[in-house]
């Protein structure tokens, strides 16, 4: 019997250490979520161009799309840029060209093009995606409020 009490004393025997919070790794943590939204941000501002005006979307189905492989932005004097870079109709040809060489026949390419820059533009680097037979061409409109 005397086993059983010493078996069920509580609050007996030497004093037991307090619990600390380890304040190192919660650091490293809040550091690394800080790195990669500064790095996810900067990826999602490298494709879009804040001069390119887009128009306004009608149909809210159109923001479900997937993103693209590849993002032409045509701004409203006529310069076409791809991955910030400029390129007049044969340097856009060649890009073209060579993501659909790179990338299976499936390639995707958004064209932002600016409301106010004019159409013939905006056909001109369609028919060079049509000449190059790319199939998925999507033009890209800002979601408008209701």
């Amino acid at each position: 019997m005397n086993d059983t009490t010493q078996a069920l004393r509580f609050g007996g025997g030497p004093p037991k250490a307090e619990a600390t919070i380890q304040m190192a790794p919660m650091i490293d943590i809040v550091f690394l979520l800080i790195c990669f939204y500064l790095l996810v941000a900067q990826l999602i501002t490298a494709q879009s161009d804040p001069a390119v005006q887009l128009p306004t979307m009608t149909s809210p189905l159109a923001a479900l799309e997937q993103p693209a492989e590849l993002v032409v932005n045509l701004r409203d004097d006529g310069t076409v840029l791809v991955s910030n870079q400029p390129l007049d109709a044969a340097g856009l040809r060649a890009v073209l060209s060579a993501s659909v060489a790179e990338a299976d026949p499936s390639l995707r390419v958004v064209i932002r093009a600016d409301r106010r820059q004019e159409y013939r533009r905006l056909h001109a680097v369609m028919a060079i995606c049509r000449e190059l037979n790319i199939r998925q061409v999507i033009l890209r409109a800002q979601g408008g409020e209701r």
